[in-house]
This record gives C-alpha cells, structure tokens and sequence, in this order.
C-alpha cells in the first residue's frame, strides 16, 4: 500500500486557496499506484523527475518534482493540453515538490508559475534557502519518519 502524506505548510497554502489538501493527497496516490504508466493517464501530472541538487544526506537525485497543469500562462495551458490530447510528455513552470521512501511519499510544497525552474535553479540566496529547506525537509521524513514543516 502507497502512504501519502503532506507537510502542514502545503496544506495550509491549499486551504488558503480554497483547494481540498485530501483531494491532492489522493489523485497523488492513484498516480503513483498506477506505476510508471500513470504520467500518460492523469492529466494533472506531466513530467516526473528528480532534482539533482540540493543533496538530501549527501545524496543527489532524492528530492524529487512534478510538473503541474500550468494556471496562469495561456500558451503554456494550450501546450499541455495539446500534449496531453497527443499523448506526450507535458512540462510547465509549476511544480509539485516530493520526496519518496520505499512506498512512502511526502508531498512538500507547490513551486508557482512562473517561477518553479527558476527557484529550482537555486541562483539567488533565497531560492538556494528554500530548496535547501526542502532538502531538510525530505531527510528528516526518510530518515526520522517524521514532518518538520
């Protein structure tokens, strides 16, 4: 059985949005039982892929993200629809940050649009900061079993 769980401040920032935090938790779910077909199957998620940096325990390629259904930027809603009609892989500037133990999965925050890459780019001291707490974040839920943030 998967386990899916979600840091507080995901949450709180999907209630503050007027957005169902279970609801995500359980599409995330179905995705991942789905194995490695689901990306062609659930339109909410595109490309799935780890991020090289920042290093969870000195490792690379732990903390991990999804694409997101693009929201704000019109040409980039028409590519991922295009894409999904076409059965192609879908990318876009908003992300779902994750990290995954075993059939564990912590769901850690939502990179906005426009800014996922850039932030993920980690070029500004604040950026850096945040993907690093992100990194902290996924070590203490692999390594603890338990949610800091």
């Amino acid at each position: 059985m998967i386990s899916v769980e979600i840091t507080t401040q995901l949450s709180q920032s999907l209630f503050n949005n007027n957005a169902d935090p279970q609801e995500l938790i359980n599409l995330f779910r179905e995705w991942k039982m789905a194995g490695e077909n689901g990306e062609d199957d659930f339109y909410e998620f595109g490309k799935d892929t780890a991020y090289i940096t920042p290093k969870v325990n000195g490792k690379n390629y732990v903390l991990r993200h999804t694409h997101l259904v693009p929201l704000l930027d019109k040409i980039q809603s028409d590519k991922w629809n295009k894409n999904w009609q076409n059965h192609r892989l879908r990318t876009s500037d908003r992300a779902l940050v994750y990290v995954q133990d075993n059939k564990r999965f912590l769901l850690i925050d939502i990179l906005p649009e426009p800014f996922a890459h850039k932030i993920s780019q980690m070029k500004t001291p604040q950026d850096k900061q945040l993907m690093e707490i992100f990194a902290r974040i996924a070590e203490h839920f692999i390594y603890y079993q338990e949610i800091i943030a």
